[in-house]
């Protein structure tokens, strides 16, 4: 399997130049993205300063809170020509970071999954949470597998 490996996109901070350059390459089975597909900061937030001069103020112009709010600012992301070309030509799995499960599921969050980059945990199977992603035209009916051991108690 070819993959593509990307990380923190942020739309008021310029163009997704990577992306549009692997979907020119035209050659990856998936693209994985390893968090921050979005951002939810506001117009005036991290990294806005050139936003306005670009022609890519954040919308909704607030922080996002609602469900829709983030729906609003998700289709502004796949407005961008280099995310469409790449969702175009390669299926996307997307994982959480860090600082989105903080952001859900509260604070000490941040401290568990800082925790586990340095430990190999096992939780019992009521606190796992899985996702296989069945790939089969393109990898022979292989399972692509995320495990996430975050115990939710």
């Amino acid at each position: 399997i070819k993959m593509g490996v990307f990380s923190c996109s942020n739309f008021p901070a310029g163009f997704f130049n990577a992306y549009q350059a692997a979907a020119e390459a035209n050659d990856l089975d998936l693209w994985l993205h390893l968090g921050d597909y979005l951002y939810e900061y506001p117009m005036g937030g991290y990294a806005t300063t050139n936003a306005e001069s670009i022609g890519r103020v954040p919308s909704p112009k607030h922080e996002m809170v609602t469900l829709s709010d983030y729906r609003m600012r998700h289709a502004q992301y796949k407005s961008d020509a280099g995310s469409r070309a790449l969702h175009k030509n390669a299926p996307l799995v997307a994982v959480w970071d860090e600082m989105n499960l903080q952001m859900m599921l509260g604070k000490e969050v941040l401290k568990i999954t800082q925790w586990m980059a340095q430990k190999e945990i096992f939780l019992p199977e009521d606190q796992q949470l899985f996702r296989h992603i069945m790939n089969g035209c393109l990898s022979g009916n292989k399972k692509i597998k995320e495990k996430y051991s975050v115990n939710l108690k």
